[in-house]
């Protein structure tokens, strides 16, 4: 049970740390200053899209890390990984570079 729990804490601080990530390098001036489609969510949308998951984010993980192991639970927490670290480098590309990504 306590390491269950600790497991979850784990998944929970990794999440955490790509969310703040996201969380220091957000929309400013220049953001809003681009032009947009009018059916932009607004950006209060984002937090509490992005709130909702990471949370589900680090309980998938947690769920795989507590599966039995094997190589595919290996390999899918290998990929899951690459894909925090890839969103957390996405809001400092985008937003703290302020590029926006070649069409």
């Amino acid at each position: 049970m306590l390491g269950s729990l600790l497991a979850m804490l784990v998944s929970l601080l990794l999440v955490g740390a790509a969310a703040a990530t996201g969380a220091r390098f957000r929309p400013d001036g220049w953001y809003r200053a681009l032009r947009k489609p009018r059916w932009t969510p607004p950006d209060l949308a984002f937090p509490i899209a992005w709130g909702i998951l990471y949370l589900l984010m680090a309980i998938a993980a947690w769920r795989i890390y507590m599966a039995d192991d094997s190589p595919l639970r290996s390999a899918s927490l290998a990929v899951y990984g690459v894909q925090l670290l890839a969103n957390a480098a996405w809001s400092w590309l985008f937003f703290g570079r302020k590029q926006i990504p070649p069409r």
